[in-house]
């Protein structure tokens, strides 16, 4: 098999579902994960326009995520710049 890879993110609860799925049949999370998305293309595709709703929820909180982060770094470094300037 060629291998490409992808990276993806998940959360706790979906990483959590892998891994106790991966330990109850014996396999790996990659294994899981790949028999998933085989069942999903042959078995039970989504239609487009749910599979579009998913992802754009996805990007939504991707996003809002990332923003609460930036934020977060930028309070960080405004607080730490302020702290090292003398009184």
């Amino acid at each position: 098999m060629t291998r490409e890879r992808i990276n993806i993110d998940l959360d706790g609860k979906d990483h959590a579902w892998i891994a106790l799925t991966a330990q109850i049949v014996g396999a790996t999370k990659t294994e899981v994960a790949r028999a998933i998305i085989i069942y999903m293309r042959h078995h039970d595709a989504m239609t487009r326009n749910e599979l579009q709703r998913i992802i754009k929820t996805q990007r939504l909180l991707a996003n809002q995520k990332r923003a609460r982060t930036q934020t977060d770094r930028r309070q960080a470094q405004r607080e730490s710049a302020q702290s090292r300037q003398p009184e």
